[in-house]
């Protein structure tokens, strides 16, 4: 994590990732301004400190053999 390199968000971020390998960048800090959905997330331990959390949802679908039509 500490190794990974940091990005700053902006308008040249989405050139950066097309031009990547696949459209990827493994392991990047980007570093930047975001704005929280609802209210940003307070420090209890660091009281000027305020954060947000992304919420990333993934769907896998699965075909299951049926061998009585022998189809997927």
């Amino acid at each position: 994590f500490q190794e990974a390199p940091k990005l700053q968000v902006d308008d040249s971020l989405p050139a950066l990732v097309s031009a990547a390998d696949g459209r990827c960048l493994p392991y990047v800090a980007l570093e930047g301004i975001v704005l929280p959905a609802k209210a940003a997330l307070s420090s209890h331990y660091h009281g000027g400190m305020q954060g947000v959390i992304q919420k990333l949802l993934l769907k896998e679908h699965r075909l299951i053999w049926n061998s009585l039509a022998r189809s997927w």
